[in-house]
């Protein structure tokens, strides 16, 4: 009888989606209805005369509309692979690749890009490494979804680009490449899709699919599902169109799949798929097929339910979650309204506040529908908080405005103002919400007609606390447009005092390096008192080294040499010395000599942490090298930082990693690195472990703890 239902529900999947989200968006009250799916115009309806065959310099100009990236399509055809190769050049250079419209214009580029010259594409792919910055959101990542859309589309191409991924050393890489391969598999349904994975996983070179861990049918199938994943909870900023029918990855899963973990991803991703096209739909067949069985994953699923059931439909989302019981209500409701864990449009926050019984409100509820309500309208926000009973405790208004960010410079102006008049909580120049508006500020306010406005309204607030906040927020936004004018501001300004002026000296001193040279600032330091001109310098140069490091490490070095033993307890020093032991790295390639100059030119109060970033650096890309040259030091010269930074680096060999935590002189020191490198090397190899501490010259009572902390080491 189930599988009657299964199949006449995946039958009227396509009825019942239109259904569901007819009736869903008839109800729905919001000024903005979610867009379920939006498919991109066809080349067709493009405007041709607007296509030329200029492109941005930076992606972040392409926008995500449909009929944008259509435009962009348009033009992108129209490149050869020169013009193709140039273009990610430029493209390539931001760290991370924040927009949606800019990822999937990235993702094009390089789709076309392998269409075209699968060799050249190929090996540009394997010549970017991948960073543990910005996850999934580096070029990189975005290349090597477009390389594997063109290779699992194309033969060709995949023939032509594997001998170039075979030979690569590039082992981040070539694993992204692998897997962004599965992930552009396109098929009729799963099972299509997982036939093809199998087929193309017996095409692949062995030391590829081993490299990719995807050596078996299970781990193919597992691939495809981390591809097809999509996080739950952001239907409300993307379209989303699911790949063929949902229900086919369910019937798939209970049919094929035997490895109960894979069984129920596999389910969980069908019933994930559904909910973000019609989540009323997805709980009934939940209901009807009895899936899951476990409490654990049930709960988990329906959490995922109640947020993109949020997005389409407020009201009648709510009916259903305040329909489970108690427990199940408490945490759904804490879903859908914890801070920052859930992307529902900002009113629908407030509108699922009020919806819910106060009896049922569960905590920070109010405080998080404010906070990414005044995103986008400020004034509307808070002045709903304003009726709340939570707008009478400090500590409750303290907490929203202390996370406050606003969208774009109106409403940055707009939230000021609104907060200027809220009554119950306090400002103080050095406390997070001079951090948060500083930010907002700096970002949003880059016109001196846009500073002009803040400082009218600063001006309006006389000598309060809040005016004193803004200060910084002003100073720090001059000191990106006009460095001379945030000095002379800071001059004038006689209300900033002892450490928020200080402070606030580093920062604006921090901003100088992308408007001002850096003979300009050293030039103004000569005019400062002893300590502002520390402080000046060591920002300054910390932001110059990594603009333009040629010309600043021997200003650099020459400072850190001249400075004070009071001096050296600045806390920029320091964060100098590090900086400049990157900038040779940068400048000569040599991590040798940037490691030399820490271990001999560096002061010597500031060694200890030069040469352990020196190390650091070097350990990440030939750790071998590095501790060859480490061992050669005088024992005991550069402390032990530089030590820890390399087990850090060889984590993977605990062997080798063991035996140079047993040189570290600090004991607790000591003893953190140790208890790190037992406590993963015991999971595998505990008798290779016990062999290594007994070997060991360490202390008898060291013995004892390493063996004691560990279960199954301290049996015997």
């Amino acid at each position: 009888m189930r599988a009657i239902r299964l199949a006449c529900l995946c039958t009227s999947l396509v009825v019942g989606v239109a259904i569901g989200l007819a009736a869903g968006l008839a109800r729905r009250s919001q000024p903005k209805p979610v867009a379920i799916a939006t498919p991109l115009s066809p080349p067709s309806l493009v405007n041709t005369e607007a296509i030329t065959t200029t492109l941005p310099d930076r992606p972040n100009k392409i926008a995500s509309s449909a009929l944008k990236q259509a435009e962009f399509a348009a033009t992108l055809a129209t490149l050869d692979s020169d013009a193709c190769a140039e273009l990610v050049e430029k493209w390539s250079r931001p760290m991370i690749i924040s927009g949606i419209g800019e990822q999937r214009a990235c993702v094009r580029l390089f789709r076309h890009w392998t269409q075209i010259d699968p060799e050249r594409a190929a090996a540009s792919l394997m010549e970017m490494r991948v960073s543990s910055v910005g996850f999934k959101r580096q070029f990189v990542h975005l290349a090597a979804e477009g390389w594997g859309a063109a290779a699992a589309y194309d033969p060709d191409v995949l023939s032509k680009s594997l001998p170039l991924l075979s030979k690569s050393t590039n082992r981040g890489t070539q694993k992204l490449a692998v897997e962004a391969l599965f992930g552009g598999i396109e098929a009729s349904d799963f099972a299509e899709t997982v036939r093809r994975a199998r087929a193309l996983r017996g095409e692949l070179p062995a030391s590829l699919t081993k490299t990719a861990k995807i050596e078996d049918d299970d781990a193919a199938i597992n691939e495809i599902l981390t591809q097809w994943f999509r996080p739950y909870g952001i239907s409300a900023q993307l379209p989303f169109t699911a790949k063929g029918n949902p229900l086919d990855i369910y019937r798939y899963a209970t049919a094929e799949i035997s490895d109960p973990r894979l069984k129920w991803r596999a389910k969980q991703l069908a019933f994930v798929q559904l909910a973000q096209l019609n989540p009323a739909l997805a709980a009934s067949v939940m209901e009807e097929v009895g899936a899951p069985e476990s409490p654990e994953q049930k709960s988990e699923l329906i959490s995922m339910m109640a947020v993109e059931w949020c997005n389409r439909d407020t009201a009648a989302a709510m009916e259903w979650i305040l329909d489970h019981s108690p427990d199940e209500r408490k945490r759904l409701l804490s879903e859908v309204t914890k801070v920052g864990g859930s992307s529902l449009e900002p009113r629908q926050m407030a509108e699922i506040v009020q919806l819910i019984p106060k009896s049922e409100w569960p905590e920070g509820a109010v405080i998080g529908a404010t906070q990414r309500w005044a995103m986008a309208d400020p004034i509307a926000a808070l002045d709903w908080f304003a009726t709340q009973p939570e707008a009478t405790d400090p500590k409750a208004v303290n907490a929203i405005v202390e996370r406050l960010w606003f969208a774009d410079w109106e409403t940055t102006l707009q939230g000021i103002k609104r907060l200027s008049t809220l009554e119950n909580f306090s400002a103080s120049p050095d406390g997070p919400l001079a951090d948060q508006l500083r930010m907002s500020i700096a970002w949003s306010a880059r016109l001196p007609s846009q500073l002009a406005e803040l400082t009218a309204l600063r001006e309006s607030l006389g000598d309060s606390d809040f005016a004193s906040v803004l200060d910084i927020s002003i100073l720090q936004a001059q000191a990106w447009q006009d460095p001379l004018k945030a000095r002379e501001a800071l001059l004038l300004n006689s209300r900033l005092e002892g450490e928020a002026r200080r402070e606030t000296l580093e920062r604006i001193a921090g901003s100088f390096h992308y408007n001002e040279s850096l003979s300009d600032t050293l030039a103004w330091t000569k005019n400062l008192p002893e300590d502002d001109a520390a402080i000046v310098m060591g920002a300054a140069l910390y932001g110059n080294l990594s603009r333009s490091p040629e010309q600043t490490i021997p200003v650099a070095m020459e400072w850190l040499n001249t400075l004070t033993e009071a001096e050296m307890g600045n806390r920029s020093v320091e964060r100098v010395a590090d900086r400049t032991v990157q900038s040779i790295i940068s400048a000569t390639g040599d991590r040798r000599i940037a490691a030399d100059w820490a271990a001999t030119g560096a002061p010597e109060q500031l060694r200890e942490s030069a040469v352990g970033r020196a190390v650091q650096l070097w350990a990440a890309s030939d750790p071998f090298a590095a501790a060859e040259w480490l061992s050669g030091l005088p024992a005991g010269s550069v402390g032990d930082e530089p030590v820890a930074r390399l087990i850090d680096q060889i984590a993977w060999d605990p062997e080798q990693a063991f035996a140079w935590g047993t040189t570290i002189t600090a004991p607790d020191l000591q003893a953190k690195k140790l208890g790190e490198i037992v406590d993963t090397w015991s999971v595998y190899a505990p008798e290779a472990v016990r062999n290594a501490i007994d070997a060991s010259t360490l202390s008898p009572e060291t013995k004892a703890a390493l063996m004691q902390q560990t279960p199954g080491l301290d049996d015997e």
